[in-house]
């Protein structure tokens, strides 16, 4: 599992406002805040989801007019006592509704 967040996060970084559309719904989130709040998980994919709940969140804050879940996500899991790594600004990934070249 921690593979497969790790290349939802590459693909995340990598990929546009198509993508980022798609992954921002609430199902999809709600799932993310699953594994963040499950006390079982694994110490390590705990760790990277919760530093990627924090990337979208504040790297896609000021888009919140069109993806406002990862906003309301990381908010959320704030607000509910989750404690989430100091936030590095100067590496954290830039996300941008950016246009795919045409062919």
């Amino acid at each position: 599992v921690l593979l497969a967040v790790t290349v939802l996060e590459q693909v995340m970084q990598n990929c546009g406002p198509e993508l980022h559309t798609t992954i921002a719904t609430k199902e999809f989130m709600g799932d993310v805040s699953a594994l963040v709040l499950n006390p079982n998980l694994d110490a390590p994919l705990h760790r990277k989801v919760v530093q990627l709940v924090q990337n979208w969140g504040l790297g896609f804050k000021h888009m919140q007019d069109k993806l406002p879940v990862f906003y309301e996500t990381y908010s959320t899991l704030r607000a509910q006592g989750v404690r989430f790594p100091e936030y590095d600004a100067a590496n954290a990934p830039i996300y941008a509704l950016r246009q795919a070249p045409r062919p």
